[in-house]
Parts: structure tokens; C-alpha cells; sequence
């Protein structure tokens, strides 16, 4: 098998669809720092090791080998390796293809709530999710011989599209047998809403924009109808969102000891550091320096 599919790729990671992979392997030392915002919804596998996530401002969950979570698309978070950590991440398609379509079908049908499912289009986005709402399940051991079949295929050189598509089914498919109902609904919960192409265009884009018209141009609508939809969709004003998840992302760099201050203030915008140190004290009650002392000294 050592041929097999041998100019696919030569490594255990960004596997599938060229820079948009199928499945995905991260490997986190200790104290490593993985902070990110997700521009894909994405299913994660703690393989080996313990991870310590936050999201957005909220406080951390510790999650031990065997832990599946789920990052839905426009997800602020932060992770931590507690020791030398492995993930197996599985991407799931913003824009899916009718065979795609038919998979999320199958998924999703009876589970989610009349009133959210519509067989015309995909569950693919996050509204409003709280802490509360984060569910995680737990690998049973058909997962276990899934993930670990997936890394003996790869190990034998079978590294295709095709390969990682079909894997995507299979889980698909295990996760719909052996788990049940409750507990899928539950983990799948901040993919159960709507209007996919307008949710990915506002969470790709809103921190390149410098208005809300520009925002609104990119979406086609005129910023009344803009301001009507987004509302609709995030349960509040697109200016005020803007300023939340910017807020949220600027504490994540902070968050990230290997990303100097000076980075970070002028890769926002800010005009000085003594701007961006009023900007902290202001929204976070702290100094940047203050931040980073404190997020080093709970680790």
C-alpha cells in the first residue's frame, strides 16, 4: 500500500480538498495555545491528552481524552493543552453539495424540531450560544475503532478526496446509530438555524469592513434590510455585535502569550499603545499586561 494515493500528501494533516480539508490532525504540546475564531463548523476528537477551552468571555471546561465537541462556525475560542494533546478535527462543509445535502438529511431528520428543520436547507449556524448551551459527548467504542481504522488507512497511504468524503458519511452515520436523539440534538444545538450563505458572508467579513454599509454591499441589502435580518438572525444590532466579537477576539490575542502587545494594537487599529491599553481598562477592566498575568497565573 506504500503508493497508494502517495501524491496526495505526505503527512497526517489538511487532508481533503486542497486548503479546505475533510479531516484534519492537530497535535498541541503542553501549554500550547490554540486560539481561534471558527470560520467552519467543525467536529473535534480529544484523542490523547487534556484540553482546557474557553469561549468568548466565559470561564474554561477541562476536557479529557474521549471528549467530542463541537466548534460551530463564527465560535470565538481559546484552547489550552493541559499536557501533550491530539485531535482528529472533522470539518463539516459550509456550502454542501446535493450528495452533502442529502447526508445532513439524514443526520438531522427527527432530530431537530419541526419548527427548525427544513428539508430545503442545512442547520448551519450559530445563534446566540451560551456556556450553558456547550454539550459535549463522549467517544463510544464504535468511535474509538472509527478514528482509530481512519489513522490505519492513512498510515497505509489512502489519503484521496473520495476517502475522507466517505469517511464524513460514516461518522455521520455512527453518530445517528449509537447515539441517541437527546444527545445529538443537544450537541448539534448551535447548528439548528438558518440563512447560511448571509451568516457566512457577515462572520468572514465584518473584520475587514469599517461600516455597516460596507458590511450590508457584501451581502446585498440595503443596510434598513440589512439591520432588519441580522437582528432576526443574532438577536441583536449589527454594530453592537461587531464591537462584541471584535472585543472577543482582541481578549483571545491577549490571551496568547507568544502574540506581542504592540501586535495586537496596531493589527486592530488602535493608534498607540496607550489607545489600546485605555481600550482594555475600559472594556475588560484590566491592562493587557494585567490580562496576560492573569489568564498565566489560573493555568
Amino acid at each position: 500500500m506504500d503508493s497508494l494515493y502517495s501524491s496526495d500528501s505526505q503527512s497526517y494533516t489538511n487532508y481533503g480538498r486542497g486548503e479546505s480539508p475533510t479531516i484534519d490532525n492537530l497535535n498541541l504540546s503542553k501549554g500550547q495555545i490554540w486560539p481561534s475564531r471558527a470560520l467552519n463548523s467543525k467536529v473535534v476528537f480529544v484523542t490523547n491528552g487534556t484540553l482546557s477551552i474557553s469561549y468568548d468571555k466565559t470561564s474554561k471546561d477541562k476536557l479529557p481524552k474521549g471528549t467530542i465537541l463541537l466548534l460551530a462556525i463564527g465560535c470565538q475560542f481559546n484552547i489550552y493543552a493541559e499536557e501533550d494533546t491530539s485531535l482528529v478535527i472533522v470539518y463539516l462543509p459550509n456550502k454542501p453539495n446535493n450528495e452533502e445535502l442529502t447526508l445532513y438529511k439524514l443526520l438531522f431528520k427527527d432530530i431537530l424540531s419541526e419548527k427548525h428543520y427544513n428539508a430545503d436547507h442545512l442547520p448551519l449556524q450559530i445563534k446566540n450560544t451560551k456556556k450553558n448551551d456547550v454539550y459535549y459527548l463522549t467517544i463510544k467504542e464504535c468511535l474509538w475503532t472509527y478514528l482509530e481504522n481512519l489513522n490505519e488507512r492513512i498510515k497505509d497511504g489512502l489519503k484521496s478526496d473520495i476517502f475522507f468524503e466517505l469517511k464524513l458519511k460514516e461518522l455521520f452515520l455512527l453518530l445517528r446509530a449509537y447515539y441517541s436523539k437527546e444527545e445529538l440534538f443537544n450537541f448539534f444545538a448551535p447548528l439548528q438555524h438558518w440563512e447560511q450563505d448571509f451568516y457566512s458572508t457577515v462572520i468572514n467579513n465584518f473584520h475587514n469592513v469599517k461600516t455597516i454599509k460596507e458590511l450590508a454591499d457584501l451581502t446585498n441589502y440595503s443596510i434598513s434590510g440589512f439591520e432588519k435580518k441580522f437582528k432576526r438572525i443574532f438577536n441583536i444590532s449589527a454594530g453592537n455585535w461587531i464591537k462584541q466579537q471584535k472585543s472577543m477576539a482582541i481578549l483571545n490575542e491577549i490571551s496568547n502569550e507568544e502574540t506581542p502587545f504592540k501586535n495586537i494594537c496596531f493589527q486592530n487599529g488602535f493608534s498607540s499603545l496607550s489607545h489600546f491599553n485605555n481600550y482594555c481598562k475600559l472594556h475588560f477592566g484590566q491592562t493587557p499586561g494585567e490580562i496576560r498575568r492573569n489568564k498565566k497565573g489560573k493555568k
